[in-house]
């Protein structure tokens, strides 16, 4: 999705079957007798239900189904149902592709209560925005549009049919187990997603630890309805923000440059308060250079450890800017698709050389042209080798030297980076000595 690219590995408890029907009883029988992993595309919703109903009674622990349709009430109540049977066993759950009554949306969530395993719910892709009755029908003024763009009447029923999803959701979420809920690409807008962080989507669920919203359209009242809630004094359980692609990939005008850094900066003093969020999704948000200072300043505050910029428009003074002033917590930093070259790579390493020793996940573009260019290849051996060295314990081995240059009273070490280099671990010497004999690095360790 728009915030991760980690895959899952099925294996081989994974079975996909399509066009599942009411009178396709075959293609249930099909099916292994205990799959753990099962994705359904169905390419017709008119005769579903029963075959869903044969679905849900599988022993199933992860379920996506892909169906180009719509949800009405006859359907909602299937799938209400089906979480209800297989709440013993259903860990991760995920629909798209599909279009979302009112009344489909409060089956659904009448199922969420009862779904006692359920952890997962990805409704990526999904719409919400339905002009149309509870059976599915659609209203025929919505296909017919004069010069004078006469839809203003349709618009606001899809507006208000789409908050009424959003407040049956949010009441469902309320009292499940879900910990990680995905709304990526839903066509979201500013003020349906202010009521869903408002209407106690987020303040009333306190088992949600993971939250993606990525591809939908934010604005100012979300924005400050999120930082809110981040700086709750009841408490935050948010630990995974996704806000990749915020502002859509059509446009790449200056102002929307400017009103991209302007929303996201109202994020900021709450990241600074905020204690238990640790992964943020920031990519293709168009940021630029001159953010990653304020960015940085925010997080250096944070607990955050983990910072997705991929796709931004970020170059080398940007990167200077990063490696002048990254967070000291951060683990895991993605900063491929930017237009990085040698001079932000090298900046980097030296960060990572000097005082850095959280870092252990950099991914940067311009890897990708080390194995062409041989005087970055070295570069490429030594951002790995210090990448291993925090991994293998470096950081340990600093601490204890604070601590006992503390209990002498002499200054700290890592004080002064250019002057002293930290330690290797014992066991990562093989090694050091397997790389002097193969290639000398750019900068001395």
């Amino acid at each position: 999705d728009d915030d991760d690219d980690l895959n899952d590995d099925c294996g081989d408890n994974y079975y996909t079957t399509t066009n599942i029907q009411d009178n396709k009883r075959s293609s249930i029988d099909s099916l292994p007798p205990s799959p753990r992993f099962l994705g359904i595309e169905v390419m017709d919703c008119s005769g579903l239900q029963l075959g869903l109903w044969h679905i849900f009674r599988l022993p199933v622990t992860h379920l996506s189904i892909s169906m180009h349709g719509v949800v009405n009430e006859e359907l909602g109540r299937i799938l209400s149902l089906g979480l209800r049977v297989s709440s013993w066993v259903l860990q991760e759950f995920r629909v798209s592709t599909l279009t979302w009554t009112p009344s489909g949306m409060k089956g659904l969530a009448r199922g969420l209560q009862a779904a006692t395993t359920l952890q997962v719910l990805d409704l990526s892709y999904t719409q919400f925005q339905w002009n149309g009755d509870a059976n599915g029908n659609r209203n025929n003024g919505g296909d017919d549009i004069d010069a004078n763009h006469e839809a203003t009447g349709v618009e606001q029923q899809e507006a208000a049919n789409a908050i009424e999803c959003l407040e049956s959701l949010a009441r469902g979420l309320s009292k499940s187990q879900v910990v990680c809920l995905k709304l990526n690409r839903c066509r979201l807008k500013d003020d349906q997603l202010t009521i869903l962080i408002r209407e106690g989507l987020l303040e009333q669920n306190e088992c949600l630890q993971e939250l993606y919203l990525g591809g939908n359209q934010p604005k100012r009242q979300a924005l400050i309805a999120l930082a809110e809630y981040l700086k709750s004094p009841r408490g935050c359980s948010l630990v995974t923000l996704g806000l990749s692609n915020i502002m859509g990939r059509e446009d790449n005008s200056a102002s929307i440059n400017t009103e991209t850094s302007n929303i996201l900066s109202l994020l900021y003093p709450a990241l600074s308060v905020n204690r238990s969020l640790r992964v943020l999704h920031l990519a293709s948000n168009f940021l630029h250079d001159e953010d990653m200072f304020l960015l940085c300043k925010a997080l250096t505050r944070s607990q955050v450890t983990m910072l997705d910029l991929k796709s931004n428009c970020i170059s080398n003074r940007g990167t200077q800017i990063l490696a002048e002033h990254l967070p000291p917590q951060l683990e895991r930093l993605w900063l491929l698709g930017n237009s990085i070259g040698e001079n932000g790579a090298k900046a980097l390493l030296q960060a990572l050389e000097r005082y850095h020793v959280n870092l252990v996940d950099l991914r940067i573009p311009v890897y990708d042209s080390f194995a062409l260019v041989p005087e970055l290849e070295a570069l490429d051996e030594a951002c790995h080798f210090y990448l291993l060295l925090n991994q293998g314990g470096r950081r340990i081995l600093m601490e204890e030297e604070e601590e006992q240059n503390k209990n002498s009273g002499a200054a700290s070490k890592t004080d002064l980076p250019d002057q002293h280099q930290p330690k290797v671990p014992l066991g990562l010497w093989p090694l050091v000595l397997e790389r002097i004999n193969r290639t000398k690095l750019p900068y001395p360790w």
